[in-house]
């Protein structure tokens, strides 16, 4: 349990510009039905209302710190890395700025990591929602293995969206598993490095509701947010691979305690795990097709790329709610 005068639960936000919808983020957190927490505040030295916003709400709530950073040096990678420093209780979640709690989250994660205490994360699954339009739930993940090397894998196996990456975890998992690096597929190398730590497991109960168009919206977002190479985003799923092979094999210290050969293969089938085959297809591909689809008489691929598009994604990133699929 927490120390005399710290919270059980430390709430963590890393900002920038987003104060249209940072208000509802820090509602939602200021709402929940377990009030032991502590909201923290990370804001790159934002130019909107940001900073008028959070110092309105921490003088107003014993519960919030609003840490203002300097500058914007580094991004969002190192705004959610210098949130670790500041994880004073046992328990920590990371909290997108443009994201939504539902108010029993807190309460229903801690229940379940105080009742299993093999457990390094309870999830409440992910909902995406198009302003107010229910678009499409986030995977489940249960990773419940007794050997760290396979629930790293079966996390591999499984994650598109990675909402898992804002469920309640032990603070201690969450800090091992940090600082993450500033490259294309970072959430997943931080939730793989947790899933070495301790078990995963989804609660359907209660959900963590994530705004479609936001840093995730695509991948060529994603790297414009992070500033890093835009080849990268030309065969994104292999070079996301990629770091999955190296932070599992031999970068992260967070798989040291594997051993050496398990340690590889570990790497290896990770990294193979990691690959959306459908969404390589599609970035392989695809803009061949488009620009052929410029040209007379093959004007019918771009018509069908979009019809594929359309149908299965092109990303690969969402789950459709259940029974959408069929429709």
């Amino acid at each position: 349990m927490s120390a005399p005068g710290q919270p059980l639960v430390t709430i963590a936000v890393p900002t920038y510009n987003r104060a249209a919808t940072l208000e509802r983020t820090l509602a939602s957190a200021l709402g929940q039905t377990h009030r032991e927490l502590e909201l923290v505040v990370s804001d790159q030295a934002s130019t909107d209302g940001t900073e008028r916003l959070c110092r309105a709400l921490a003088a107003a709530d014993a519960r919030v710190r609003y840490l203002r950073q300097p500058t914007n040096a580094g991004g969002s990678t190192a705004n959610f890395n210098l949130l670790a420093a500041e994880l004073r209780g046992p328990y920590a979640m990371l909290l997108a700025d443009d994201d939504w709690l539902q108010p029993d989250y807190v309460e229903r994660c801690l229940r379940l990591l105080v009742e299993r205490p093999e457990l390094a994360v309870a999830y409440g699954r992910a909902r995406y929602f198009d302003g107010d339009r229910h678009v499409a739930d986030g995977r489940l993940h249960d990773h419940l293995e007794e050997a760290p090397a396979a629930r790293v894998t079966t996390y591999y196996r499984t994650v598109d969206d990675n909402g898992v990456m804002y469920g309640l975890m032990r603070a201690d998992a969450l800090r091992g598993a940090l600082p993450m690096p500033n490259v294309l597929g970072n959430d997943w190398l931080l939730m793989g490095r947790v899933a070495a730590a301790g078990k995963i497991a989804t609660i359907e109960r209660t959900h963590v509701d994530r705004a479609v168009g936001g840093t995730s919206a695509s991948v060529e977002k994603i790297v414009q947010t992070f500033g890093i190479s835009k080849l990268q985003a030309r065969l994104p799923h292999l070079t996301v691979a990629w770091q999955v092979l190296a932070d599992v094999g031999w970068r992260s210290p967070a798989f040291a305690s594997l051993p050496r050969a398990q340690r590889l293969r570990t790497a290896l089938l990770s990294a193979l795990g990691a690959i959306n085959w459908r969404s390589l297809a599609y970035h392989a591909f695809g803009p061949l097709i488009e620009r052929a689809g410029r040209l007379p008489g093959l004007r019918w691929t771009s018509r069908a790329l979009a019809a594929v598009r359309r149908r299965f994604g092109g990303d690969g990133v969402l789950t459709p709610p259940p029974g959408e699929a069929d429709r």
